[in-house]
């Protein structure tokens, strides 16, 4: 199990640059291959082979690694502080093509993002419940309880709408963003829908991935112009039995898919 330090949570909290992780999507058998890794540089060469353009990133992942590996290797630390009250944000980039959905839904046999950081929060969360819980023999003579909802929405042209609406998005009018005293700018009117466990919240996020829109216009598909914003809040409760003091802790993830 990872443990984040007392360091890099103060870091976290403090704010951090935005850390940039590079997958390159496994090629197709007729396609010629055009980059080149070297550690954490990856190059786009030319028809020559001869380097064209060159990236420093914070984390390069080869076509052959799962997103699992990805995963515990890059995230450990963002969840542990999401389940420490800091708010996180996910966002896939690249062109149309480039393996962003599939990275966020995943597959039967590797799964995506929005699975796996699922599946590690209700461990993190019914870990920290068992260590405080008279069960545990170092238990702190707490009570903890944990609740986490989800939201799911697409922005297509300046207009919102609710992916998990049970009877779907486009039967629903458009959703309004405004100024809340405490939250900032909301989505008003989008549906927060509580989870009572892992398979759940993968369940409801496939469901929202069949409510994206495949609508077209003159233009062409709007698909390739929406972004879809998977959102997923914990609020935590701790109740000090001594002092009989009671502290609330909320936290979000956003896990943004980007347009290509």
């Amino acid at each position: 199990e990872y443990v984040a330090s007392h360091h890099e949570l103060d870091t976290l909290i403090r704010g951090v640059p935005i850390q940039c992780m590079v997958r390159i999507k496994p090629s197709v058998g007729y396609q010629k291959e055009d980059i080149r890794l070297d550690g954490n540089r990856v190059s786009i060469l030319d028809v020559n082979n001869r380097v064209k353009e060159e990236f420093d990133c914070n984390e390069i992942y080869s076509p052959d690694q799962t997103m699992a590996k990805i995963f515990d290797t890059s995230f450990p630390p963002y969840l542990r502080a999401f389940s420490e009250g800091v708010n996180v944000s996910v966002f896939t980039f690249g062109a149309t093509g480039s393996g962003k959905t599939h990275a966020l839904e995943g597959n039967q046999t590797d799964p995506g993002i929005v699975s796996l950081i699922a599946d590690n929060i209700f461990n993190i969360l019914e870990d920290k419940r068992y260590r405080q819980s008279g069960a545990h023999p170092d238990a702190s003579g707490t009570n903890f309880s944990f609740s986490i909802k989800i939201r799911y929405v697409e922005v297509i042209d300046e207009e919102i709408f609710d992916l998990l609406q049970p009877t779907g998005a486009y039967g629903h009018h458009t959703l309004n963003v405004v100024t809340n005293e405490w939250e900032g700018p909301t989505i008003n009117g989008v549906a927060w829908i509580p989870m009572s466990n892992q398979h759940q919240i993968a369940d409801y996020f496939v469901s929202g991935c069949k409510n994206r829109t495949s609508r077209s216009n003159e233009f062409g598909k709007l698909a390739d112009k929406a972004t879809a914003i998977f959102s997923m809040e914990i609020t935590q409760i701790t109740e000090n039995q001594d002092s009989g003091d009671t502290s609330v802790l909320v936290s979000k993830i956003h896990i943004i898919d980007l347009p290509g």
